[in-house]
Formats: C-alpha cells, structure tokens, sequence
C-alpha cells in the first residue's frame, strides 16, 4: 500500500530511518545499496518508513504473509506507475518491467515493510536481482529477529549496507507524543518516565496511556498531569487481564 500522507512526528526512529535511506541514496559508487531495518513490534517501524516515503518520493510496499514472487513485482510496479509489458506474463518478464522503471529511476529508495514474510529464497533472490540490476537502494523493514532470519542467506545477508535498530521511544519520544495526543496538558515528565518504562518504550502503549490521561484529568478538570494524578498502577502495560479462578 502506497503512503498516502506524511507522518506528522519526527521521532528518534523517524530520524534514524531517514538518514539510513540517505546514507543509501547516496552511497559511493559500487557499493551495496541494500539496508536493513528491524525491531519490536509497536516501535514506529512503519509509521517511520511512511514518514522517510514522502520526503525520498520512495515506493513503501507492505508485505502480506502470503505474498510471492509475482505479488511483490505487481506491488512495487503500480507504485512506480509502470505497466506490465503484457497483461499475462512470466516472473521473469515481470522483473525486467520493474528494473527498466527502476533504472531510469535510480535514487528513488524501495522499502519492503514487514520483510520478515519475504524470507523465501525465491523472494530473497529476487530482491537480490532487482537491486543489482537497477541500482537502486532497497530497505527490508522487519521484526526483531529479521537480521537472524536474513542470515540464512548469504547471497542478500553480505550485501547489507547499514543495519539499524530501531529502538524502543525515550522520554524526548513521550514528550513528543504528548505534544500531539494531548496539546492542551501539562504532563511532568515524572508521568512520561513513568508510562515509558513500564510501556517498554512502546509507541502503541504509550499513546494508549496518552489517550487515558486524556479521560482521567477531563474528569477531575486538571490540565495538570502529576503522580498524584495518573499514578504508575494506572498505566496500561498491555497485558491481558488474569481471569480468575472458578471456586
């Protein structure tokens, strides 16, 4: 699916995802342009990649669990606005249309989101074809275990340019957030601490958290957010409730 707006919110993996595709775009000359960036669940890997989409005009391909070789040519082909050559055609006919868009086309990024789907070595040699034939730089966005996954195949694993990690949010990320989620609350950074150490540094939970403070201070009327106010055991971690045991 294409990216259809700009991610409103520089954040720390914002920011470290834009500088691994600019280091790509303008790597030296026969140098690998293929990167990797990968981490836990509810980081802001994609939101991240949406953000790094619109500023490098790069085409953002989300991976499905049952994608195959022609899903994924068909996929970064459309974003590219190229057309098959001919309506029914092999693999092979496929991966020539979207190198030929590619090639005149050669600093605009590809990121594969949700990568760790592709781990397939038809899929892993096609990635691997479509970046040494165009040139152009190519993203693999996954879940933690991608780089290990990855290195199953040596033929894509030693043409990683940049590993990055995206990490967990801080306490400059929850201020962020709350900037956005709740414009007219003073939360003290004890509170965002608080709600990041305990959320993991999960953006998902911490905006969960944000959205409560929301509830909780229009319902006593304070535009001020304590301690006292939202306190550690009100913080939503994002466990499932324990049922209890029938007597």
């Amino acid at each position: 699916m294409a990216a259809s707006y700009i991610a409103p919110l520089r954040l720390r993996n914002v920011d470290n995802f834009c500088t691994l595709c600019d280091r790509l775009v303008h790597r030296g000359p026969g140098q690998s342009g293929i990167g990797c960036f990968y981490g836990h669940a509810g980081v802001g890997k994609t939101q991240s990649a949406i953000y790094a989409a619109n500023l490098f005009e790069a085409v953002h391909v989300e991976i499905g669990p049952y994608f195959g070789p022609k899903d994924l040519l068909e996929n970064v082909l459309s974003q590219l606005g190229g057309t098959p050559t001919r309506k029914s055609q092999s693999i092979a006919k496929w991966a020539e249309d979207v190198v030929r868009v590619l090639m005149m086309q050669p600093d605009q990024p590809v990121l594969l989101d949700d990568a760790q789907y592709i781990t397939k070595p038809r899929i892993i040699d096609l990635v691997k074809e479509l970046h040494d034939k165009s040139g152009a730089p190519f993203i693999l966005i996954g879940e933690e275990m991608l780089p290990s996954d990855l290195s199953r195949f040596e033929r894509i694993h030693s043409r990683i340019a940049s590993w990055v990690r995206a990490e967990p949010s801080d306490l400059d990320d929850a201020r962020v957030l709350a900037g956005k989620h709740c414009p007219d609350l003073d939360i003290s950074d004890e509170v965002l601490r608080n709600i990041v150490t305990r959320t993991k540094g999960s953006i998902r939970r911490i905006v969960k958290n944000l959205h409560d403070i929301q509830e909780v201070s229009g319902h006593h009327g304070a535009t001020t957010v304590t301690p006292d106010l939202f306190t550690v055991d009100m913080i939503d971690q994002g466990t499932a409730p324990v049922p209890r045991r029938m007597a």
